[in-house]
């Protein structure tokens, strides 16, 4: 990355996690006007501020700094989450496309920016989401 590559990183995360600056502060342990000088790239990030900002967004170091390391979801058609390297892990049959889409984005928008959320905690709520789904009716959501 370059020398603002990263403070734009942080922002781009910041921003659609909806945290302010503020809150970023609050949980970094830093002043407001740092993140605003990280994010403007006219601040050095240390490798300990690198590390807390990884944790705040649920990220390992090398996804902080690489942005195509991160899990994506693609919810445009067929629903899928990949890792890195390629995978398929969740599938999702046509006829539960649109309920599966408001399940996952039901989740994400309650805690998809929560620090402790990462992909193996999305995957165990969609599997108990997915069990609850077929004792109701019988039928599989995933």
């Amino acid at each position: 990355m370059g020398k603002t590559g990263i403070g734009q990183e942080i922002r781009k995360l910041r921003e659609t996690t909806g945290m302010s600056q503020e809150e970023l502060a609050d949980m970094a342990g830093l002043s407001r006007p740092s993140i605003v000088n990280i994010e403007g790239g006219k601040r050095k990030v240390s490798a300990g501020e690198l590390i807390s900002f990884a944790e705040i967004f649920g990220l390992t170091l090398d996804q902080l700094v690489n942005p195509s390391l991160r899990p994506k979801a693609d919810v445009s058609g067929k629903i899928r989450l990949s890792q890195p390297g390629g995978g398929v892990r969740v599938s999702i049959p046509r006829e539960n496309y649109d309920k599966f889409k408001e399940v996952f984005l039901y989740i994400l928008s309650r805690i998809g920016a929560e620090p402790h959320v990462g992909q193996t905690v999305l995957y165990k709520i969609l599997y108990f989401i997915d069990f609850d789904y077929y004792e109701k009716y019988e039928e599989q959501l995933i």
